[in-house]
C-alpha cells in the first residue's frame, strides 16, 4: 500500500485523459463514499454522480461528463487514493460507524485533533489511526476483538469468563454498511467500479 512518506504529501489530484483533476480527498469524504456505494437505495448513476460531488474539488466540468467517464474518473480516485491508502490485514477487528466514538476520543486524547473540525487527508488519517497507543479506548477494544478466548484449565474459569463478557460487549454488530471498513470496503470499491466501467 502506498502510505504517507517525508519526501512526498499525500496527492489530492488525479489524471483523466492527461488532464489533472483537484479532489477533495479528506476522511470524511472517503467514509461518506463508502456509504453511499454500498446504500442500495441509490442507482448506479446516482453513486457515481454523488461519490463525485463528494471528492472532486471544482465540480462544475462534471456537468459534461459522460457516464463512462464519469465512471472512469471515480475509479481513478478509489485507485489512486482510497485503495492506495489502505493496508491489506486479516481479520475485521473495527467498524468505522460502530466505533466512531473511540477514534475521535482517541484522535483527540493522543493528537489533539478534533476529527470534526479538522480535515485530513485519507493517508494521514490511516497513519494517524494505525500509530494510536494501547492507552486509547479504540486500541483496547480493537485488541479485545482480537484476543484469542485461553483454552480452558482448573485454573482460568474466571480470566475466560472475563474476556468473553468483554469479546461480547464490544462485538462488531451486523450493519447494511458492516462491509465498509478498511479491511473490506475499499477493496470492493474498486472491484465495484472496475465492474460499473465494464459494463458499458
Amino acid at each position: 500500500a502506498i502510505m504517507v512518506t517525508l519526501q512526498t504529501t499525500p496527492p489530492e489530484y488525479v489524471e483523466l485523459d492527461k488532464r489533472r483533476i483537484k479532489i477533495r480527498p479528506w476522511m470524511q469524504n472517503v467514509l461518506q463514499v463508502q456509504f453511499v456505494l454500498q446504500d442500495t437505495a441509490f442507482s448506479e448513476v446516482e453513486k457515481i454522480d454523488l461519490c463525485l460531488w463528494l471528492m472532486v474539488r471544482h465540480r462544475f466540468f462534471l456537468r459534461f461528463l459522460s457516464y463512462e467517464k464519469k465512471a472512469k474518473l471515480l475509479e481513478a480516485i478509489i485507485q489512486k487514493i482510497v485503495s492506495s491508502g489502505q493496508k491489506a490485514s486479516g481479520k475485521r477487528l473495527m467498524d468505522f460507524e460502530q466505533d466512531a466514538w473511540a477514534i475521535y476520543a482517541a484522535f483527540i486524547q493522543v493528537y489533539k485533533i478534533d476529527l470534526h473540525k479538522t480535515r485530513l487527508h485519507w493517508w494521514t488519517f490511516l497513519d494517524l489511526l494505525r500509530a494510536l497507543p494501547e492507552d486509547t479506548r479504540f486500541s483496547q477494544i480493537v485488541g479485545i476483538r482480537g484476543q484469542p478466548l485461553p483454552k480452558p484449565t482448573k485454573y482460568n474459569a474466571d480470566e475466560r469468563r472475563r474476556i468473553a463478557q468483554l469479546k461480547a460487549e464490544y462485538a462488531l454488530r451486523p450493519t447494511v454498511n458492516s462491509a465498509a471498513t478498511k479491511e473490506e470496503g475499499l477493496r470492493k470499491m474498486a472491484e465495484m467500479m472496475m465492474a460499473m466501467a465494464e459494463m458499458r
